[in-house]
């Protein structure tokens, strides 16, 4: 296997960095090089840049490659960066140059990718919910943070204006993408929502009818929503069993990934 670091930019712009098992100098050199390239071609990532690193197969990470490392992560704004699978050992590396960088608050680290990616999720929701808040009361999000499904986090009052948008972004991003070869996978957050349109329904039932869906996960739903929800899946011929709803993300992303 070639010793060599690698990146891939995922659809709604986090940077998966993929860390080699011996990092040096020349092999970290040409890595963050490269990186550096991306990031000043793309337009997104000059209000800056999440990163979501892998450093499980990392065994070994030279001084010199340190130095070049603490350069690069105080030449570039990062968000916030997600770190897993590292050893104690690679994780005092890593946080003694994000301390020297000035951007130690920047940076996490959790045992496992998925744990890593839903706190990049919620960091994003969290800090983008101000903005849009500041400017409307009814909002709604798509997140592709994962590229196995898609997540949904649905507004306060659902209507046809915001529901339209909503669709129109996943019937788009699902003609490119595709979570399965059976369809779609979604993660639907129905915890904030109090009202559902009879027109957002309406909007709804044609891209459920359009987009191949292999499961559709919600949860979060009060009781009467979850009655005016599952009557929606009825009346729109939706296959039986391709919705369910839990009481938490946990249980409905576990359901909805499992075989």
């Amino acid at each position: 296997m070639e010793n060599k670091s690698t990146f891939e930019v995922s659809t709604e712009g986090v940077i998966y960095i993929h860390y080699t098992e011996d990092v040096t100098l020349e092999n970290q050199t040409t890595f963050l090089a490269e990186l550096r390239a991306k990031i000043a071609d793309t337009p997104a990532f000059k209000e800056g840049v999440e990163l979501l690193i892998d450093m499980s197969r990392t065994k070994s990470f030279s001084s010199e490659a340190q130095v070049l490392s603490e350069h690069f992560v105080r030449d570039i704004k990062i968000l916030r960066a997600a770190v897993y699978g590292a050893s104690l050992e690679m994780k005092a590396i890593r946080e003694r140059f994000y301390t020297n960088a000035g951007k130690s608050d920047k940076t996490h680290y959790f045992d496992n990718r998925d744990s890593a990616l839903a706190w990049l999720i919620a960091e994003r929701v969290a800090n983008n919910t101000q903005s849009i808040m500041s400017e409307t009361k009814d909002w709604s999000i798509m997140l592709n943070g994962d590229p196995r499904y898609t997540e949904i986090i649905y507004a306060t009052d659902v209507n046809i204006e915001n529901q339209n948008r909503l669709m129109n972004d996943f019937e788009d991003f699902s003609l490119k993408h595709k979570h399965t070869p059976n369809g779609q996978n979604v993660l639907i957050d129905l915890s904030k929502t109090k009202s559902f349109s009879d027109g957002a329904q309406f909007r709804a039932s044609a891209t459920l009818n359009n987009t191949p869906i292999r499961r559709i996960a919600n949860f979060g739903a009060t009781p009467p929503l979850t009655i005016v929800r599952k009557e929606f899946y009825k009346t729109a011929g939706a296959q039986e069993g391709i919705s369910r709803y839990f009481d938490t993300r946990e249980e409905a992303l576990a359901w909805l990934l499992s075989e």
